[in-house]
């Protein structure tokens, strides 16, 4: 009898242990130990290994991707490098927009990020635009979008009006034009109805707009549509 219950015993360890659920993490607390790791990594200052809170998140994503940045094609760093974390899935694409409209996801880009939060439980999606883009940059002075060019150059467009109706103009015009096309990637992420809308609705998903600047690497965040402010926020 009593081995009986040594071995139900060690079973019930062993399910405990090895078929442990996967539970959805925190999306502001993987937000913003991302962020905590971009100031550290500017500033030289070495990420804590025992964080609790990272602690619990890697427990809690088990193998999942902690987060998802979707960014330009263009030859900026690897963010796994300037967010000091080595599980995020990176996405590029022209100028970081897709070009999904209301709520068709017939775009292969977007079936990239949908995949992570439908299968892995992966809590954060970040578009992640470049200060001073050179795509964006590239439109201004006028070049020519032939071939495919068009349907990058195309949105981008549509950033620089928007900018240019707010009466950006001059040296600016390029990063606010980005930050444009930014947060309207964002809503376009976050309105499509069959993964990522239900659970941004849930709270399981945060969808945020950020900005990255080559110069200092430091990511900035413009746009978190789902935030829920607290205190002085």
């Amino acid at each position: 009898m009593q081995r009986e219950i040594c071995a139900l015993f060690v079973a019930l360890i062993f399910v405990l242990v090895f078929t442990a659920p996967v539970y959805p993490a925190d999306p502001s607390t993987v937000l913003d130990i991302l962020l905590s790791n971009n100031k550290n990594f500017v500033s030289g200052i070495p990420n804590d290994p025992e964080d609790s809170r990272l602690q619990s998140i890697e427990y809690e994503l088990g193998t999942g991707a902690m987060a998802v940045v979707l960014m330009c094609s263009d030859s900026l760093p690897d963010p796994r490098v300037f967010l000091s974390h080595n599980n995020i899935v990176v996405v590029r694409a022209g100028g970081a927009v897709i070009k999904t409209a209301g709520l068709v996801p017939d775009d292969p880009i977007l079936g990239s990020i949908e995949f992570y939060p439908h299968v892995e439980n992966t809590p954060l999606v970040i578009v992640l635009g470049e200060e001073k883009c050179r795509l964006a940059q590239a439109v201004i002075d006028g070049a020519e979008a032939k071939g495919s060019v068009g349907a990058v150059f195309a949105p981008i467009r549509i950033g620089i009006t928007d900018a240019t109706k707010a009466g950006v103009t001059g040296e600016v015009l390029a990063t606010k034009a980005t930050e444009a096309n930014v947060k309207r990637t964002v809503d376009r992420i976050r309105g499509t109805r069959f993964i990522i809308g239900p659970l941004v609705d849930s709270g399981r998903l945060e969808v945020v707009g950020a900005m990255f600047d080559r110069e200092t690497q430091s990511v900035r965040i413009i746009y978190r549509p789902d935030h829920k402010a607290t205190g002085g926020e």
